[in-house]
């Protein structure tokens, strides 16, 4: 019967176990499966190029298909090759990007640049007859803020560009054209407009024209990238500065991640919560965004409303072979897409009872192997309390060390980069500030919580020891003896606190983990902390307790 037990509890522990692997919730992660669940029925990459080339979106169309091939999503050869079908029949959608009435009207028939050329808006802007009549254009405008940015083409001083009455002032005339023109035809949104014009009207009255050049070198990087419909599709997401920032220093890495970048923000249609998922993540992130680009549309969405890294766990396809698991990971799946929190509720119940199995088991096979003790020592319920109080152990154990990301420092902002541009000859560096990295880090804090709760854990499982010595059926004096028997187990703290703290100034000595010498004196100091409070008010009371019916006790 005993040998049933152990099988029992052994196999339904690890079958426990194996479930609780197969949940995809986690504390500061969310797992690819559920990413893919949200995308499912959604838009997707090859669904959004078709209809922007029904609408004759050439440039649109072309920049989804290059995310789609870098990102290995369905169909991204074949939508490549619609795009260019398309350019060869409608050659005069092919320089702007679309149709463009205003922009037609404006500037004229391609500006001089051939039908059949993938053409960018610097291609646009930046010759001589093109500026001229962008600038005789914006001239014309009743609008204050459009006339605020070509008073910048006066000014005497600049930081990153030259002045655009120098020789080599063609970049900075080129940008203020070319934003004065997004303004004018009402391609940026209105808080953006509002914060350049800010700007503009700063420079033009002699403050610092360093952010306005920035927002210029900004948009102006992205010109030599973009086509016209692609740009102020791409504009029409942004709301402010900071944004296009993030987005350039992003993008401008390689092409498939601009492409990258453009497709999620045309699939979420907002660009800021973009930003801020890769300044918080930075090159995991990217990657990560290029996953849930190629989901389609509400995995992009799913992954910017939880702002949290992508975790693939490595021996999932291993646990994947058990029998039923798919059927399980599936329906976990779409828990943790629609339930999060109840997911995870659920995957810590299923490591809890799977533990408390083993541990369940483990005592019965101690059991049978060791030498029957006495039927007056043995007290009811004290080994269920054992092993709970191991499984909660564990737990803790496991969300810590198991959980993805959850000592993760969280990443800096990007830096804004020191911008030059080969034209611009007067380009200065920009001073690097050295910050000082915090000494409370997210890692010093887990290592002080693991430390803290595992002494916390060998503190109650003193107490329940000693309430199984206080339990039993024995005289006074064996129970003195039993006492001075666990006297090494009521001492256990002071050893793991101290074994941690040798450890911990060990993987400092050779440079597995940062310094902080709190985290290895702190074993010790809980270990001193606990074992105190377990001696001085448990123990010595209890102990004395015995000592005085002992002494009025019959020899």
């Amino acid at each position: 019967m005993r040998v049933l037990r152990v099988v029992l509890f052994f196999v339904l522990g690890l079958v426990v176990l194996v479930a609780a692997a197969l949940v995809p919730a986690y504390l500061r992660a969310v797992d690819a499966e559920v990413i893919s669940r949200a995308g499912v029925g959604g838009a997707t990459l090859a669904t959004e190029a078709t209809q922007q080339l029904s609408l004759e979106r050439l440039g649109l169309a072309r920049m989804l298909a290059k995310a789609a091939h870098a990102v290995d999503a369905p169909r991204g050869q074949e939508l490549a090759n619609q795009a260019e079908a398309f350019a060869r029949l409608n050659p005069d959608l092919n320089w702007l990007g679309g149709a463009d009435p205003v922009l037609q009207q404006i500037i004229g028939t391609s500006a001089g640049v051939p039908a059949t050329k993938e053409a960018t808006v610097v291609d646009l802007v930046l010759p001589d007859a093109a500026r001229a009549t962008v600038l005789e254009f914006l001239q014309k405008s009743r609008r204050p803020g459009v006339q605020e940015l070509l008073r910048n083409r006066l000014l005497p001083q600049t930081r990153v560009f030259s002045p655009v009455g120098t020789p080599s002032g063609q970049a900075l005339d080129s940008a203020i054209l070319l934003t004065g023109l997004l303004s004018q035809t009402d391609h940026l949104t209105l808080q953006f407009r509002d914060e350049l014009e800010s700007l503009a009207a700063a420079a033009n009255r002699g403050k610092d024209s360093g952010p306005l050049e920035g927002v210029y070198l900004d948009l102006l990087s992205l010109a030599r990238r973009l086509d016209w419909v692609q740009l102020t599709r791409l504009m029409a997401s942004v709301n402010d500065p900071g944004t296009l920032r993030e987005l350039v220093h992003f993008g401008l890495g390689s092409p498939e991640n601009l492409a990258v970048i453009f497709a999620a923000v045309h699939l979420s249609g907002s660009a800021e919560p973009i930003a801020a998922y890769l300044a918080q993540h930075r090159e995991r992130g990217l990657r990560d965004l290029a996953f849930s680009v190629g989901a389609g549309a509400g995995a992009v969405r799913e992954l910017l409303r939880r702002r949290d890294p992508i975790h693939r766990p490595a021996l999932r396809a291993t646990l994947l072979q058990v029998p039923l698991a798919k059927e399980w990971l599936g329906l976990t799946v779409r828990l943790a897409y629609a339930a999060p929190l109840l997911a995870l509720l659920l995957k810590y119940l299923l490591w809890f009872d799977a533990v408390f199995c083993l541990a369940r088991g483990g005592s019965h096979l101690v059991r049978g192997l060791t030498t029957p003790s006495a039927p007056q020592l043995e007290v009811r319920g004290i080994d269920a309390m054992r092993q709970q109080t191991v499984a909660l152990m564990t737990l803790v154990a496991v969300a810590a060390l198991g959980e993805p990301f959850l000592a993760q420092k969280a990443e800096a902002g990007v830096t804004p980069p020191n911008w030059q541009f080969p034209i611009a000859s007067l380009a200065i560096r920009e001073q690097i500030t050295n910050t000082i990295e915090p000494v409370m880090t997210e890692m010093t804090w887990l290592a002080l919580a693991v430390f803290f709760l595992i002494q916390g854990g060998i503190y109650v499982l003193c107490l329940i020891k000693l309430r199984e010595i206080k339990q039993q059926d024995v005289s006074s004096s064996l129970k003195l003896r039993l006492l001075d028997n666990e006297e090494v187990m009521f001492d256990a703290g002071l050893y793991i606190g101290l074994g941690g703290t040798v450890l911990s100034l060990v993987l400092l000595a050779i440079g597995v983990i940062k310094p902080s010498l709190m985290v290895a004196y702190a074993s010790t100091l809980f270990g001193i902390f606990f074992v105190s409070i377990l001696k001085i008010v448990h123990v010595r009371p209890y102990r004395r307790s015995l000592i005085i019916e002992a002494s009025q006790s019959p020899v």
